[in-house]
């Protein structure tokens, strides 16, 4: 069995120039150096795809994969990545939600129209889905209200910091066949990731899933699974890669940080009369499972409460961090954690126990 380890980026947005790999695949012990060159222009993502197996032409966030290596040893794979040596060409990065949908924001991707989407998305500049949910009369019910509460809250990204960090192990038999094992929470959607990204037919690979030590979201899509995948079939060998601590916080993903405007507006009684919510949702680098998240948190924005007039919109950002995805409450949490501190708020200006 071989060790692989991944280059990841420095940097947060950049070309990719040149890559210098002579010196790591005459190193002893290495029997495979792949690069985004040895990638087709193959995509994988749930609601968009958008994201290859490996930066290709271009990075989009500190972490992301450049170079991955298979040796003899984990150390010496490790030695390796120190003799690569990529040229980049930095680019101005987008590294907030208001940047990314400035008016001269730089374009994160550039091929966002081209790009395959599984429903009709509202896509354009950096925006990779809108999302409107109405009922009722919104602008004209605040006439109705007796007291209109308006806050902006701010939420945090989140690790998902299961006990196990990402990792897999890939071996191709004779007849070309690939079984996969893997720290996932869907064998059918690595499958399917995997054989998009590499461009093969979906019963060329088994994915198997040993007991893993949890997940929450992070191991939803795919992680390490098409490069280790890439090096067995490169090598002949079964390969492993298991990420560090340090490499899975920079390189997996967290929960969605978000901005959430909402106005709100009660009779003196306590009961709900009208909501407006708008969203504002950072998708990181890829769009993974994003579009769902944000779906979702519209859904949510109401509460468990009637408000018979309620409009909710959202928009979800590229932005030059990691990519942000499922997480336990898919968007709820955010959503509920302002709607519930706007409520308290309404509570103690009517003088109402919550």
């Amino acid at each position: 069995m071989l060790h692989g380890a991944i280059l990841s980026s420095p940097h947060a947005h950049a070309k990719i120039i040149s890559y210098g790999v002579e010196a790591a695949r005459a190193l002893p012990g290495v029997k495979c150096v792949i690069t985004g060159d040895d990638f087709g222009d193959d995509f994988m993502g749930p609601f968009i795809k958008d994201e290859g197996a490996i930066a290709k032409g271009k990075v989009r966030y500190i972490g992301e994969p450049v170079c991955a290596v298979a040796a003899t040893t984990k150390k010496i794979a490790r030695t390796a990545l120190g003799l690569i040596e990529v040229e980049y060409e930095v680019l101005p990065p987008v590294l907030s939600m208001g940047d990314a949908v400035a008016e001269d924001a730089p374009i994160i991707h550039e091929g966002l129209e081209g790009y395959t989407k599984i429903f009709e998305s509202v896509s354009y500049d950096n925006v990779m889905s809108e999302t409107t949910l109405s009922e009722g009369d919104v602008d004209n019910a605040w006439a109705d209200c007796d007291l209109i509460v308006e806050n902006v809250y701010e939420t945090q990204a989140q690790n998902h910091m299961p006990i196990e960090t990402c990792g897999a192990l890939a071996e191709e038999d004779g007849n070309g066949r690939i079984e996969l094992w893997s720290a996932n929470q869907s064998v059918f959607r690595v499958q399917a990731n995997v054989c998009e990204t590499l461009g093969l037919p979906m019963s060329k690979l088994r994915c198997l899933t040993p007991s893993i030590g949890a997940g929450f979201g992070n191991k939803m899509e795919a992680h390490v699974q098409p490069i280790v995948v890439k090096l067995a079939m490169e090598t002949g060998l079964p390969v492993k890669i298991i990420l560090s601590r340090e490499e899975d916080f920079e390189m997996i993903r967290a929960r969605h940080p978000f901005r959430i405007w909402i106005k709100t507006g009660v009779k003196s009684d306590g009961s709900f009369v009208a909501r407006d919510v708008n969203i504002l949702m950072d998708g990181g680098a890829f769009s993974d499972d994003s579009p769902g998240v944000l779906g979702y948190s519209v859904l949510c924005s109401r509460g468990p409460y009637r408000i018979p007039n309620m409009r909710s919109f959202g928009r979800v950002v590229y932005t030059n961090h990691l990519r942000f995805a499922a997480f336990r409450g898919f968007g709820n949490p955010q959503v509920n954690f302002a709607s519930e501190t706007q409520i308290d708020e309404i509570a103690n200006k009517l003088g109402m126990d919550p």
